[in-house]
């Protein structure tokens, strides 16, 4: 009995169908995951704005000696609807009125757009202003991770720079964040590093990916958005004036472009030193946004070394000049004995939205040839400085980042403070490029990935614009 009781359950195994190899391995596979991607402002095509886009691209792969850097910019509107985005806001507070809205986002972005990692309440209201009462407290620190423009991006953007890699790419030389992941090797950086990196192209994205060497620890106390107006800007003029230049106390000096990121990070460093005058030649419409910071402002486009010889017979003892093409030449004839001559950009040969090559032509023959021979009868020096060259070709990465700590330090000690233009969303990078083409912007330009971008007018279709067109005819007609 007890032997047929234990054969029936073997028998009813027996008949289960039996189930194949390749049908177990059919049930083990899950779904693939489609390949994360992120947003970057690509180049699709040398030439006008039109060529710069904003693209879904996979995200980047991490390799050695390499840091990642997660954009996860918040602007000031995301800051207003703080407790859509917090998982611990109490629901019961999400009811404010809109006055009240937009009462806390004025404030927010007057005051508050900066490294955001502690509590509202934590932070002093001026009196006016009614902050909601709200019970909260933030999952994550809130950061603000953004992207600089240089004059540079308009010369890459027109194929008229030296060795550009093939379109497309992702633009941009510039970035601050948060380090997400650091690669086998690297030593010096940590997850949840704030830092400021300097890429050769691909800044642009919410995801970075960078050497090691090219990044930069910011102090804890400088938010990401003056991170991003310091990096580049502040590295060039340092260099350009105390390394290369020789600034001392009772010195002068010449900058063009004086309303710009580096001009006007040139102003300041320079009156880190005792005595030294600044001119500074920018566009007419400048000169009141910027007397403060200039001693002495000229006319871009005028007769201003006429204007130099009129307060400085003698001449300028350093020239700073991003121009090239003829400007080479009033500079040097500007220099006092042991004066100093120093090109670190060719933007003169940025003169439409495309690149052309008579521009490029007309700005190597108007530079006249100075032997050695001059230079020593004249006791004057001729010095050149290209940042990407020394950077990505020369393995100047150390010397870089002695630099970097050296502007930083500057920055503890409340010595510089950098000027922001403004900022924009990755959407508007066309129109960003156009108002620094347009020589408009007083400072830095900075781009903040999750800025809103601006509404674009909405155009009528043809179709029914030309219909329209034939209705009232016939009105006028009838």
């Amino acid at each position: 009995m007890s032997d047929q009781q234990d054969a029936k359950p073997t028998e009813e195994k027996a008949e289960q169908p039996e189930v194949s190899a390749e049908e177990n391995e059919t049930a083990d596979k899950t779904p693939e995951q489609p390949p994360k991607e992120m947003r970057a402002v690509v180049l699709t095509g040398f030439g006008g704005l039109k060529s710069v886009k904003v693209l879904k691209k996979p995200e980047p792969t991490l390799g050695e000696g390499e840091i990642l850097i997660r954009v996860k910019a918040w602007s000031y509107e995301t800051l207003v609807n703080f407790y859509q985005t917090t998982r611990s806001y109490n629901s019961k507070y999400s009811h404010l009125s809109t006055h009240r809205r937009e009462n806390l986002k004025s404030y927010v972005y007057h005051n508050f757009f900066l490294n955001f990692t502690y509590p509202l309440r934590c932070l002093r209201v001026p009196p006016g202003v009614r902050v909601p009462q709200v019970e909260y407290h933030w999952s994550r620190p809130v950061v603000f991770n953004l992207g600089g423009l240089n004059f540079q991006d308009l010369m890459v953007r027109q194929g008229a720079i030296d060795s550009p890699p093939k379109t497309p790419f992702t633009m941009g030389f510039e970035c601050a964040g948060e380090v997400e992941e650091i690669g086998e090797g690297v030593t010096d950086f940590k997850v949840g590093d704030r830092v400021v990196a300097l890429p050769e192209y691909r800044a642009w994205a919410e995801l970075v990916i960078v050497p090691s060497r090219y990044v930069y620890h910011i102090p804890a106390e400088l938010s990401y958005l003056d991170a991003a107006a310091i990096a580049m800007n502040y590295l060039v003029a340092y260099i350009l004036l105390f390394e290369l230049g020789g600034l001392a106390p009772g010195k002068s000096v010449l900058v063009h472009s004086a309303g710009g990121g580096v001009g006007q990070a040139v102003a300041q460093l320079s009156k880190t030193v005792s005595d030294v005058t600044v001119f500074g030649v920018a566009s007419k419409n400048k000169h009141e946004a910027l007397k403060a910071s200039i001693d002495h402002l000229l006319e871009r486009g005028s007769d201003y070394a006429s204007e130099v010889r009129k307060l400085s017979p003698e001449g300028v003892d350093i020239v700073l000049d991003c121009l090239c093409g003829d400007e080479c030449n009033r500079g040097y004839s500007l220099l006092k004995p042991m004066g100093r001559y120093i090109l670190y950009g060719s933007s003169n040969v940025v003169t439409g939205e495309t690149k052309s090559f008579f521009s490029v032509a007309r700005s190597w023959w108007q530079v006249d040839k100075v032997s050695p021979i001059k230079l020593f009868d004249e006791n004057k020096t001729l010095s050149g400085f290209n940042l990407r060259h020394l950077m990505y070709q020369q393995n100047g990465a150390p010397y870089i980042k002695r630099i970097m700590e050296s502007v930083f330090s500057l920055w503890k000690d409340g010595k510089i403070k950098p000027v922001v233009d403004s900022t924009w969303a990755l959407e508007d990078v066309p129109e960003a490029m156009q108002k620094m083409h347009d020589r408009k912007n007083i400072g830095k330009i900075v781009l903040d990935p999750e800025m809103e971008p601006k509404p674009k007018p909405a155009t009528p279709a043809k179709g029914k614009a030309k219909g329209g067109d034939k209705e009232e005819k016939k009105k006028e007609e009838e």
